[in-house]
């Protein structure tokens, strides 16, 4: 299905601000329809007075009045289609070509059975591919020099294995079919040799050539956790340069203090994932990530710990509660009481008595 390509202004351009809401909402319908069908901008009239309704003249003529739509036989034209949108030959062409490449990657991966038609076609699908492939060399052009950011200056190592043009041949006949023969591949140069006069390695830039492989760090160390992490994040490994060697200069003593190296190194390859295509070197991506952790990290306010706590003193152990009396024990003291209260009394009367006489 095609995309209908619109400007994020047009809103506010002069055609479409004096539209009504209705006229401005057919016009999109309209749009979107023949982007669909692949009419290069016409849209009939039977689809107008579908989308519209009962007010389709009304508002096909206001179209027309802002300079949007213009009559056609059967329907009608939207202006500067073409401008914005490919065309319907070139989205057939594109159709046509995806379904070339991915006959050809089902008839050399094997997947294609023995009733199948394409497997009887195939020299037809290697031709057509061929000249598919000789169209788009001619189109591109060659020896045109390419702009080096001024970014990508910083990092001298090259990357850890070449990355060398397929020629037509190896893609043709490379997985064993007919007319196969094995691909040119430059002999390897010595340790830092230059590359040819003109030569760029991958990324656009001038250097040594490429070393034969990298050697990882050992197991069991820091480093090889954070270059493990490296070679396996989809995003980073294809723009990152010599994992290895980077490994070891991001966890050298001292070079990020306080900052966990490996916990950043995996943030992040997830906020370059959120962000596809947005950073083309990994290696100054990644030591600008942590040298702003660095910072952070520094201007953070550092909290002093808490100061120790002395041990209380321990209380003595408190009495056990003394145990409660029943009821008849407290009236049989209660009368006790009064007995004694009242045997004072009797003998303080009996004193007084015997002093008188």
């Amino acid at each position: 299905m095609p995309w209908l390509k619109m400007d994020d202004g047009f809103y506010d351009h002069p055609k479409v601000a004096c539209l009504t809401p209705a006229a401005g909402w057919l016009w999109m319908r309209g749009l979107g329809w023949s982007a669909r069908h692949l009419r290069d901008g016409f849209v009939p009239q039977h689809i107008v007075c579908w989308l519209a309704r009962d007010d389709a003249d009304a508002l096909a003529a206001e179209l027309h009045a802002a300079g949007l739509w213009g009559p056609a036989p059967g329907g009608w034209q939207a202006h500067d289609f073409g401008d914005y949108n490919p065309s319907a030959a070139e989205v057939k062409a594109k159709r046509e070509a995806a379904r070339l490449r991915m006959q050809h990657r089902r008839v050399f991966a094997g997947t294609v059975g023995e009733g199948d038609p394409v497997r009887a076609n195939i020299p037809t699908v290697r031709k057509k591919f061929a000249e598919s492939s000789r169209e788009r060399s001619r189109e591109q052009p060659t020896n045109v020099p390419r702009t080096v950011p001024e970014d990508v200056s910083h990092c001298s190592r090259a990357p850890t294995r070449p990355d060398p043009t397929p020629t037509e041949a190896s893609l043709l006949g490379g997985v064993g079919g007919a007319g196969s023969e094995e691909p040119r591949v430059p002999a390897p140069s010595p340790p830092g040799a230059e590359t040819p006069s003109g030569a760029r390695l991958k990324g656009g830039r001038k250097g040594r050539a490429p070393e034969a492989r990298e050697v990882p760090p050992p197991l069991g160390t820091v480093a090889r956790r954070v270059y493990d992490a490296l070679v396996a994040d989809p995003v980073l490994r294809p723009i990152t340069a010599g994992p290895a060697d980077l490994a070891g200069r991001l966890v050298a003593d001292g070079a990020y203090p306080r900052v966990d190296v490996l916990a950043e190194v995996l943030r992040a390859g997830e906020y370059a994932a959120r962000h596809p295509g947005r950073y083309r070197d990994g290696r100054r991506f990644l030591v600008n990530w942590l040298r702003t952790a660095a910072e952070t990290i520094a201007r953070a306010p550092t909290v002093a710990p808490p100061a120790p706590v002395a041990p209380k003193a321990h209380a003595p152990p408190a009495r056990p509660p003394a145990p409660r009396a029943s009821p008849e024990a407290i009236r049989a003291t209660a009368a006790q009481v009064r007995a004694q209260i009242q045997a004072q009394r009797d003998a303080a009367l009996l004193e007084g008595g015997q002093r008188r006489d």
